[in-house]
């Protein structure tokens, strides 16, 4: 099992496909932050 702690949220991955799964989303978040610039990056 993996357990990822981001904050007040934490995810439980205990296999391949949910693994699989979570990388894709952070690596799609990864790039809709890079596409868009906050205030602070300004």
């Amino acid at each position: 099992m993996l357990r990822i702690v981001t904050g007040p949220v934490t995810w439980e991955i205990t296999d391949a496909t949910a693994y699989t799964a979570m990388l894709r989303a952070w690596r799609q978040a990864a790039r809709l932050l890079g596409d868009n610039p906050t205030e602070d990056d300004e």
